[in-house]
């Protein structure tokens, strides 16, 4: 089925167009970034003292990328204003990198080399402004409460003190259950009841280095030679100034956790969303380390804490998310409120249609289900939308629907409705809309002047007023416009002879038909035009033939039969 009108879009005028009814989902153009989803609500805690998470949540599946993190430069970093890139970040070869080029205002960032491994040299406030920046749907532009300094953490140009995360936070820093759960935390150990690795590999016995497909390894370096271990990606146990140690997500394919997660045992510490005084909890292990402290970094008891602007080649993070998705409607642009805003179809012609098309968006981090769309108010039988429940939205992206208004009836006047999405938004389980419009009767004439009310709507800017009898104007109108050369259809219509009904006269039981010929100059004033028997003839078919000339440069003849 196809809508194919000329109708009204609100703010636009109108516009012809072709709409399909059934719309394709459309995916925001974000920053590719891998969740997964941990749950087994209400877990038990580790012998810790970590691990239990009483909700669902979503967290990286691998540690954020230097690919991510440039994206993130190049979107709000043109001038840096809170120095979200450390120089470091492009001469340290042994983590490198993301170059920058230009000068501020317009500079810009490049990727050196492989693109998955993990960025560092960034603090806790750097990630904190990576998170509102994805919070927020990844904008374009400067460092501002739009962008980087608003959304799940209130910075406001912080670049100290610990800041706390908003409630209703769609991405941000794991919190040290979370983080600490999505690593050792497995549902099917003790029978089905769950329990704790000691290494976020799914292992409880003392990993490996090695790059590939075995299982139980991580990039760190080894104390299995001692007096020095063995570094991962070069497996010697000297470092060289030239060499980059760092290994790209998912490089130990056969290592992840039990909820899919990966590296986070060595390659970089991640700095958490948790606090101890005022420092950062740091967790998981680095590709550098002592040795005596190497495998206690990897392990659930192996916590540390930094000072939150602190920025070194062994710091990185990865970014959580909220699992429960959340509905946001917008037409042309403007973010419509639940309960609270109302779509004005403004003025439609009964039996026409009016369309306004709307975007329904998941800025949650989890599916967004629309299990119903219903329609009802006092003239709710005149509104509709091709939007047919059951509809998934997935985490960022949106649909485009149709939302209608056919007017009914004859009678000129208001209509309205209300329009409620179920969905599964935590908050806003039903969103509630209010749709209203004006319909025009092309046949009812409200005020008894002479013309439809629709058609004194069209005429508002010559002084119609369709509530008003203009009887006067009107006429004025119809003068004004045969003068012109246009005509109404009634006019026209009379020049249609018709079906005579024949009568029998009484007295000599024959039947007569009367033709005359009339003649008008303004299709308004008819007069006889008569003809003599040379101008009328029968032809061989048998049919009655009239023949003139006429000196008028335009005339209007009709049939006058009786």
């Amino acid at each position: 089925m196809k809508f194919a009108e000329l109708h009204y879009q609100r703010g636009r005028g109108p516009v012809l167009a072709l709409w399909v009814l059934v719309m394709q989902s459309l995916s925001l153009a974000l920053t590719p970034f891998d969740f997964i989803t941990v749950g087994n609500i209400g877990n038990a805690s580790d012998s810790t003292g970590y691990g239990r998470v009483d909700y669902a949540y979503r967290i990286g599946k691998y540690e954020v990328s230097l690919n991510q993190y440039a994206s993130f430069l190049n979107a709000v970093a043109a001038s840096d204003t809170y120095n979200l890139y450390n120089t470091q970040l492009g001469t340290d070869l042994n983590v490198a990198g993301i170059t920058r080029s230009g000068s501020p205002g317009s500079y810009s960032y490049t990727v050196i080399g492989d693109g998955s491994r993990p960025v560092t040299y960034v603090s806790w406030f750097d990630a904190a402004r990576m998170a509102n920046w994805m919070h927020n749907g990844e904008p374009t532009g400067s460092q501002d409460l739009s962008t980087t300094e608003a959304g799940a953490y209130p910075l406001s140009g912080a670049t100290s003190g610990i800041i706390n995360r908003n409630p209703g936070a769609r991405v941000y820093l794991p919190s040290e259950d979370e983080w600490y759960k999505a690593a050792y935390h497995d549902p099917s150990l003790n029978g089905g009841t769950g329990g704790y690795w000691l290494y976020p590999m799914r292992s409880n016995t003392t990993p490996g280095n090695q790059i590939g497909s075995l299982p139980n390894q991580a990039n760190y370096y080894t104390a299995s030679s001692a007096p020095f271990g063995l570094l991962s990606v070069t497996q010697q146990n000297t470092t060289n100034s030239s060499q980059n140690y760092l290994t790209a997500g998912g490089a130990f394919s056969a290592s992840a956790s039990a909820h899919g997660t990966f590296d986070q045992a060595g390659n970089v510490y991640e700095v958490l969303d948790a606090s101890s005084g005022s420092n950062r909890i740091i967790r998981g292990g680095t590709w550098w380390a002592n040795n005596s402290g190497a495998l206690l970094q990897m392990q659930g008891a192996g916590r540390n804490q930094i000072a939150p602007a602190t920025e070194n080649n062994v710091f990185g993070f990865r970014l959580a998310g909220s699992s429960s998705p959340e509905i946001e409607v917008m037409h042309s642009e403007v973010n419509l409120i639940d309960g609270d805003s109302t779509l004005d179809f403004g003025s439609v012609i009964i039996g026409t249609q009016g369309i306004i098309p709307l975007i329904i968006r998941n800025t949650g981090t989890g599916p967004l289900t629309i299990s119903g769309a219903t329609l009802d108010g006092a003239q709710g039988a005149e509104f509709g939308t091709n939007l047919v429940p059951p509809v998934i939205i997935a985490a960022a992206q949106e649909i485009q629907i149709l939302v209608s208004f056919v007017p009914a009836g004859s009678s000129t006047g208001t209509r309205a409705a209300s329009l409620h999405f179920a969905n599964s938004d935590v908050d806003e389980g039903v969103f509630d809309l209010a749709l209203t419009g004006v319909a025009y009767s092309p046949t009812t004439d409200f005020d008894n002047d002479g013309l439809n009310d629709a058609a004194e709507y069209k005429l508002a800017a010559l002084g119609f007023d369709w509530q008003t009898d203009q009887t006067a104007l009107v006429t004025t109108l119809f003068s004004g416009a045969n003068s012109a050369g246009l005509y109404s259809n009634t006019q026209v219509q009379e020049l249609n002879v018709g079906t005579p009904l024949l009568t029998r006269n009484a007295t000599t039981g024959a039947f007569k038909l009367t033709l005359g010929i009339q003649k008008s100059a303004n299709l308004i004033n008819f007069t006889p035009f008569p003809m003599t028997v040379p101008q009328i003839q029968l032809n061989a078919q048998g049919e009655l033939e009239f023949e003139f000339t006429s000196t008028d440069n335009a005339a209007f003849y009709r049939l006058q039969a009786k």
